[in-house]
């Protein structure tokens, strides 16, 4: 549920959409395919940054590539979403299909003391993640199809449920952030081929991204019953499925039109303005001494 009270989230999703289109057409011609490589790769690693991780050089090439792809393939499916999976985290944490193959109950917590921990979100109870996801992506298709959905607000929508059902052991946060470009490259936001580094500004906003994901979770905890045993492994005792049914999803929406307005007026222009500075220095240094290429 998303409640309109004073934001006009139709309104604002046409301005930024146009905004979008003459931010793009006034990269320069001569570095413009340099420029939509270079957010391909910006957003790769902002998006491995949130999860204060380091992929290696291969799965940061493989997450690029399937960025690249957001505008050509449906990933609004199990296969595809395990192959993301798959591609985005570490051998040792693939998945051949949802939790309830392997029985695992996932949460976010911090540590806070040896053996002990601040739990900030339990996800779904594994048994419940196969109806869950099979909903989801029903849901998806809706959203995505249905005109009168504006477009950041299906990317917002579809993006933060795959991230509440936590479908997999690892990756969830990184195939959340794809789902937003995924979704709005299916619904032709902006044109074809650009990528929008909303996760750079997601890096530079955690309390508001923080926010965006607590608007739904600070609820959920004060009705969900669970215990950690001394390896720290969660159950959960009551049953939870139909609290990741019904969600209010008013502020992380508008939170979301928040990032994507910067990202548009501010992070966008700043990274061309980057490639052009950078050009300029390379310029500059050739006037002194004549560099190979790989050196420069």
């Amino acid at each position: 549920m998303v409640r309109r009270g004073n934001f006009d989230f139709h309104a604002e999703n046409e301005s930024l959409k146009f905004a979008c289109k003459e931010a793009v057409d006034a990269f320069p011609a001569s570095i413009y395919q340099r420029v939509v490589r270079y957010l391909y790769a910006k957003e790769s690693k902002s998006s491995h940054e949130i999860e204060r991780e380091t992929p290696t050089a291969e799965r940061a090439r493989r997450f690029v590539t399937l960025l690249e792809q957001a505008w050509e393939r449906d990933f609004l499916n199990k296969e595809a979403l395990i192959e993301l999976q798959n591609a985005v985290v570490d051998p040792r944490f693939q998945n051949d299909g949802y939790r309830d193959l392997i029985d695992e109950q996932i949460y976010v917590g911090e540590a806070i003391a040896p053996g002990k921990e601040r739990i900030h979100y339990v996800g779904p109870k594994p048994e419940d993640t196969a109806f869950l996801m099979e909903s989801f992506l029903e849901t998806a298709r809706k959203l995505i199809d249905d005109p009168l959905v504006p477009d950041l607000a299906a990317s917002a929508l579809i993006a933060y449920m795959f991230n509440y059902i936590h479908p997999f052991s690892d990756g969830n946060g990184r195939i959340h952030r794809f789902l937003m470009h995924h979704v709005l490259a299916q619904r032709q936001f902006g044109p074809e081929g650009i990528i929008l580094p909303i996760s750079a500004v997601i890096l530079n906003r955690p309390q508001d991204y923080d926010r965006s994901l607590e608007s739904f979770s600070h609820g959920l905890l004060e009705v969900i019953t669970y215990d950690l045993d001394d390896n720290l492994r969660m159950t959960v005792h009551c049953d939870s499925a139909d609290y990741y049914r019904n969600i209010d999803a008013t502020v992380l929406t508008e939170i979301f039109y928040k990032f994507a307005r910067e990202t548009i007026n501010t992070e966008l222009p700043a990274e061309v303005e980057y490639l052009q500075r950078h050009d300029g220095c390379r310029e500059q240094m050739r006037v002194i001494i004549d560099f190979p290429e790989r050196h420069a």
